[in-house]
């Protein structure tokens, strides 16, 4: 599968540097690439005039199901939620609550971002209790059409590699700001 952002908000200038800023940040202006075959993700990301392709694994999502149910774009929709903990730029521990709604009729286990794991495929996801909310617009299932989905491009990292090359960057960009 590919994720990427559609882009469709019109804003003024003042509020596109924030609105860019906010995407970078939250990993929206990445492409996610997942191969369920090989169980991987790749995540194709431009810093500083580079492009990346940062790897990883499916990372075993500790999802909690519920029977709660409700119907997206005329599919029958489950809950299921769970808690991403991370590291903020700062160093902070954030836990970030997270509430996907997916469908069993299509049995892909793929969402959004790098959200994947779930025994169909996600198609609402709330990242912080509503604070951002990816959702399907629209689902075609043509068998007769083929549809290429290539590979993103740029230099092969993993994650990790790429958390050194871009450390300490956002404090720069802030100090420089003031």
């Amino acid at each position: 599968s590919l994720f990427k952002e559609m882009e469709s908000l019109e804003l003024d200038n003042k509020r596109k540097v924030a609105h860019k800023m906010a995407k970078s940040i939250i990993g929206v202006k990445s492409i996610y690439f997942c191969d369920t075959k090989n169980k991987t993700i790749i995540r194709e990301r431009e810093f500083d005039g580079v492009k990346y392709q940062i790897t990883s694994n499916f990372k075993d999502i500790s999802w909690s199901i519920s029977k709660e149910s409700k119907t997206i774009s005329n599919y029958t929709c489950y809950k299921a939620a769970t808690v991403k903990t991370y590291k903020s730029r700062k160093g902070n521990i954030i836990k970030l609550n997270v509430t996907a709604w997916y469908t069993p009729e299509i049995s892909i286990p793929l969402g959004p971002k790098n959200y994947v794991g779930l025994p169909g495929l996600i198609l609402e996801l709330h990242e912080g209790d509503k604070k951002l909310i990816f959702y399907v617009s629209k689902i075609e299932i043509d068998p007769k059409k083929k549809i290429k989905i290539y590979k993103p491009n740029g230099i092969l990292i993993t994650e990790k590699e790429y958390s050194k090359i871009t450390e300490g960057t956002f404090n720069k960009y802030i100090n420089s700001m003031k």
